[in-house]
């Protein structure tokens, strides 16, 4: 049986499997934030987020993860 490599990280480890988990949450984060920043106010008052904190909110990193 075959693995594939990234360097030296197999395809089959752990290691890759999370650093994959990871790229995915990170992705799926970004689109959330943006979906908040694209609320109109009304929506974003009936979630009680202020304009001004769905910007911040959208602005900020991807590695900042407020689960983490």
């Amino acid at each position: 049986m075959t693995t594939r490599t990234l360097g030296s990280i197999s395809s089959s480890t752990p290691a890759f499997r999370g650093l994959v988990g990871r790229v995915f949450s990170m992705l799926s984060l970004y689109r959330e934030r943006q979906s908040l920043a694209r609320l109109d106010d009304k929506m974003l008052a009936d979630i009680g987020v202020t304009r001004e904190q769905a910007l911040r909110e959208a602005g900020r990193p991807l590695w900042d993860n407020p689960i983490r």
